[in-house]
């Protein structure tokens, strides 16, 4: 039996649907003789896989992670960039995301990603014709987003600053309450103390479109994505195998239609309001 060891920090908010889904997949590969276990972070664990990393570097053979800090910070991903295999053509990925931003680092493979977009509170705006289009739209309007210290938030910032520049970036946060949790953004906005909030749409699609409005930004939404990263010790059959088992068409569709989260991979359904606004997004590694 090969031991194969993941750790795992994906969607915190279906984090008891995700360890049932890798429950199943750890049975499937037991019949290929290989025996995964796994190690979880994010929401209510004792540490984040980031600290994790900064800790004990990648002591492990693969890793999924939505902490994409871990991937983007120098200091954490320079501990075990040289020991990885390129993983981005382990699985099939879906040909719209193939030349885009997200298949930029051979090393990691795109799972998917959940888009941050806006969401109006009606009363604020009488007129219809005055709810935002844009991030731009809202850089001097009260608003609220979440994930102060987490890759909601830091990486909406980080993505808005890629984007339009420091200048717009402080501009657009002087104007924001930045809550610890995206969570609490959408139920802000939903209570009325705010015009808008800016929120995963795993929380911004619970909008009625009536009294809130989920609204897709005309620059892309911005992301949370997931990524694979596989060290060079783990034999690329092992390494396809082991996320075959995971992400089938079937948890893939789990996703979106629970998570309401674009699926990068091929055999997989897309999130509708993406997939009607030309998937775009904002990304910054």
């Amino acid at each position: 039996m090969l031991n194969i060891k993941l750790l795992w920090s994906n969607v915190c908010v279906l984090s008891v649907q995700e360890q049932k889904i890798i429950a199943a997949a750890v049975e499937r590969l037991r019949e290929l003789d290989i025996d995964l276990t796994v190690e979880y972070y994010g929401l209510a664990k004792e540490e984040t896989l980031a600290e994790r990393i900064a800790r004990a570097g990648f002591d492990a053979d693969i890793m999924v992670s939505t902490d994409v800090e871990v991937f983007q910070k120098q200091e954490l991903f320079g501990k075990f960039r040289n020991d990885l295999l390129p993983a981005l053509g382990l699985l099939p990925i879906k040909e719209q995301f193939r030349q885009t931003i997200l298949c930029s680092q051979p090393l990691l493979l795109p799972i998917h990603f959940v888009p941050l977009i806006m969401v109006a509170n009606r009363s604020f705006w009488s007129d219809p014709a005055s709810l935002p289009a844009s991030f731009a739209d809202i850089a001097d309007t009260r608003k609220a987003f979440g994930g102060r210290d987490n890759a909601a938030g830091q990486g909406l910032k980080k993505q808005l600053r890629s984007y339009y520049g420091d200048e717009f970036e402080t501009r657009f946060c002087s104007s924001a309450r930045i809550f610890e949790m995206p969570v609490e953004a959408f139920n802000a906005v939903r209570r009325g103390e705010f015009p808008v909030a800016i929120a995963p749409t795993i929380f911004a699609m619970r909008a009625d479109g009536e009294d809130l409005i989920p609204i897709y930004p005309k620059e892309g939404a911005a992301s949370v994505p997931c990524f694979a990263a596989v060290k060079n010790t783990t034999a690329e059959e092992t390494a396809k195998a082991v996320l075959g088992s995971i992400f089938t068409s079937e948890v893939n569709s789990f996703y979106t239609s629970s998570g309401n989260i674009q699926i990068c991979l091929e055999n997989s359904p897309d999130f509708e309001l993406a997939k009607e606004n030309n998937y775009r997004f904002l990304y910054t590694p």
